[in-house]
C-alpha cells in the first residue's frame, strides 16, 4: 500500500515546524538567566514605579563591593610597589567600576621614593583606615572596588573575571598573587555552579532514564522515543521559561 503523496507533504511540513519550534526553543533556553533579587518581579511602566526608580538611581547603596587580595613578600619592594599600583590605574578605566578604595588612597608616595618602608610603616600605625588595606608586615593588601552598576545588571556579571585578568597581567610578572573576593565575585560562582549542577543532573538523569526505558520496554527504538519526548518536553520548559525572562 502506497502512501498518499499529498499526506506525506503534509507530514513533513509539518516536521519542518516542529524543528523550527524546537530551534527556537534552544535560542529561549539560552536567554535564562540567574537572578538572586525579587527586583524585576515588580518592574512596571507606571509613573508610580519611574519615581521608585528614580529614588533608587539617587539613594541606593551598592549592595557589595568587588575585593581583589594581593599577597607578596613585601609590597614595599619598588617592583611589587609599582605592580601594585599599575593595577589601580589600569583597573579604574574598566566600565562597570564606579570607585576604588586602596593603600593608594592614602597618599602614598611614588614608586621609588627612597624609605618607602618606613613612610608605609608609620602610615600603618597613625592610620586606622590604612590598616585596612596593608597588613602590619606589608605582605598582604587589599583593595575595594565599588561597581558602579547593579549586582543584577547583566554588564556586571563577568565583571570579577576582567578584574582577575587585570590583576593577573598587572601584578602576577612581579610575584603577587591576587584574589578575587566580596559579593559579585561570590555571586558568579554561584551562578557558574547552579548552571554545572543543572547540565550535569540533567545529562545524568537522561543516561539513567534511558537504562530504565530500554530494561522495561525491552527496546532500544522505543527508549528513545520516550527519551525524546521528555528532551523535548524539557526543552520547551526552559525555551518558555527564557522568552518570559524568567
Amino acid at each position: 500500500m502506497r502512501a498518499n503523496p499529498p499526506f506525506v507533504g503534509k507530514l513533513a511540513v509539518l516536521w519542518l515546524l516542529v524543528m523550527a519550534a524546537n530551534l527556537a526553543m534552544v535560542f529561549g533556553a539560552l536567554r535564562i538567566n540567574f537572578d538572586d533579587g525579587l527586583a524585576r518581579v515588580f518592574e512596571s511602566s507606571n509613573p508610580a514605579y519611574a519615581q521608585y526608580q528614580e529614588f533608587l538611581d539617587t539613594f541606593e547603596v551598592s549592595e557589595g563591593d568587588l575585593l581583589v587580595v594581593f599577597t607578596g613578600d613585601d609590597f614595599a619592594d619598588p617592583v611589587r610597589y609599582g605592580a601594585l599600583r599599575e593595577f589601580v590605574f589600569e583597573v579604574q578605566f574598566e566600565p562597570g567600576i564606579g570607585g576604588i578604595l586602596s593603600p593608594f588612597s592614602f597618599d602614598l608616595p611614588p614608586p621609588g621614593t627612597p624609605d618607602l618602608a618606613q613612610v608605609m610603616d608609620r602610615l600603618w600605625l597613625e592610620n586606622p583606615g590604612f590598616r585596612r588595606f596593608m597588613s602590619r608586615e606589608r605582605t598582604v593588601a587589599m583593595v575595594a572596588l565599588a561597581p558602579a552598576l547593579g549586582p543584577h545588571d547583566e554588564a556586571a556579571r563577568p565583571l570579577a573575571a576582567r578584574v582577575r585578568e587585570i590583576a593577573r597581567a598587572t601584578t602576577g610578572p612581579a610575584g603577587i598573587v591576587a584574589r578575587i573576593t566580596g559579593y559579585p565575585a561570590l555571586r558568579d560562582n554561584v551562578i557558574r555552579a547552579v548552571f554545572g549542577d543543572f547540565v550535569t543532573n540533567t545529562v545524568i538523569g537522561v543516561a539513567v532514564g534511558s537504562i530504565l526505558s530500554v530494561l522495561a520496554l525491552r527496546s532500544v527504538a522505543l527508549a528513545a522515543m520516550v527519551t525524546l519526548t521528555s528532551g523535548v518536553a524539557l526543552l520547551w520548559m526552559l525555551g518558555l521559561f527564557g522568552f518570559a525572562g524568567l
